[in-house]
């Protein structure tokens, strides 16, 4: 019994081993590649429905009827409908995933070790792009319609960004969201001081490639909370808040005695308007995708996302939440936040008592929720399976009696 246990555990972990190839590969391939996993994973103890995944079906159900009422009422471009129906089958997939991870344990530790992993070969690839565009000098490189790097307008000159493969840079920015603190505590496990820092730094530097504003900022109160956190759990309590209310206390001196405040706000603005044709090219996609939803179908949305004038990118784009109300409008946005914030409050309801890793994982998964009001989760294929690979993990509490 305790080897058939062991062979069911060390299945679930496989789709950690895979992550890069999933990456990698164009989004119908990754659509089959999740499809096998359900085929490989799933099992009668995975149906065991809770008040996020009726929800998620229930988003489901509104997604398909949107899908195929419009799809019959206006006249598409074939390969906006085939994009909408990959898109309508990969929440299908997340559901599925979210269930088998809800209800089955996992390693831990093989979690932890797989995330190190991709995490290196993430790293790889931005040394590679480093040596590539400075030393020999290309300006970008792709494969399989797949960008390593490109050229964008950043704070006034051109620069590289990074995106590893990704369909675009900011899933850099998600992936860290996912998978930081499981790389974190691998490193912490390296007993090697310099592999530590060498290890971090380089982390440090593969995020400040992406170049995105929303995700610098973001990061930053992630990982100030977290960094209290850990104090917190780690040291005398009364010596935390001792060094807390100092620590406040310069900080207000600071600000009432110093340019201090005036620094850090004109270092923020400089930061936001640093790529202006970005920001415009994303109010104007989300103002007019709320505009053509609201006059058209504002109940369930329009379903298929249209190509925009603004760079070729869809409505409903740059935009969980809007992105959800021009797919499925007022109902499918209501019950795709419920599914957000069941989850969330979920994962809240475990926060004490947890080890540090998952306090770590649910800090990093609630402010990725925050991240959503300027991202898509659904962009890429990949993403929204393992993010729902994440928030099962961290809620089934199986996971988490020996750590």
């Amino acid at each position: 019994m305790i080897q058939r246990e062991n062979k069911k555990t060390i299945r679930y972990e496989l789709i950690f081993f895979f992550l890069w190839v999933i990456i990698i590969l164009p989004k119908p391939l990754q659509l089959i590649s999740f499809i096998i996993f359900l085929v490989f994973l799933i099992n009668k103890k995975s149906m065991k429905f809770d008040i996020t995944s009726y929800l998620l079906l229930c988003f489901i159900v509104i997604y398909t009827i949107s899908v195929a009422y419009n799809g019959l009422k206006f006249e598409h471009d074939s390969m906006r409908v085939l994009a909408s129906i990959n898109n309508l089958c990969i929440w299908v997939v997340a559901l599925f995933i979210y269930l088998i991870y809800k209800n089955n344990t996992v390693d831990i530790k093989k979690v932890v070790k797989s995330s190190f992993n991709n995490f290196i070969i993430l790293i790889i690839l931005y040394l590679i792009s480093i040596f590539m565009y400075n030393v020999m000098n290309i300006s970008s490189f792709t494969f399989l319609n797949k960008s390593l790097y490109n050229l964008t307008w950043f704070n006034n000159a051109n620069s590289m960004r990074y995106t590893g493969f990704m369909e675009y840079a900011n899933l850099i920015i998600m992936f860290y969201f996912l998978f930081f603190p499981l790389f974190l505590k691998h490193c912490y496990n390296i007993k090697n001081l310099f592999m530590k820092v060498t290890l971090f730094s380089l982390s440090i530097l593969v995020f400040l490639s992406t170049l995105s504003r929303s995700g610098y900022l973001l990061m930053l109160v992630t990982l100030s909370i977290s960094i209290i956190i850990i104090f917190f759990n780690k040291f005398n309590k009364k010596l935390f808040f001792a060094s807390s209310f100092f620590t406040l206390s310069i900080i207000v001196i600071l600000s009432f005695y110093t340019e201090l405040p005036h620094y850090f706000s004109d270092q923020i603005n400089e930061l936001l308007e640093s790529r202006e044709g970005s920001t415009e090219t994303r109010t104007l996609i989300l103002s007019d995708s709320i505009t053509i939803a609201k006059n058209n179908s504002p109940l369930i949305g329009m379903g298929i996302k249209e190509i925009s004038p603004y760079d070729n990118l869809p409505y409903g784009s740059h935009s969980t939440y809007i992105g959800l109300f021009y797919k499925t409008g007022y109902m499918g946005l209501l019950i795709a936040t419920l599914v957000i914030i069941t989850s969330n409050l979920r994962m809240i309801l475990q926060f004490s008592g947890s080890s540090i890793l998952k306090k770590l994982l649910i800090i990093f998964g609630l402010f990725m929720s925050g991240l959503f009001f300027v991202e898509d989760i659904d962009g890429s294929n990949w993403l929204i399976v393992y993010y729902f690979v994440m928030i099962g993990i961290i809620q089934n509490k199986k996971n988490w009696r020996e750590s």
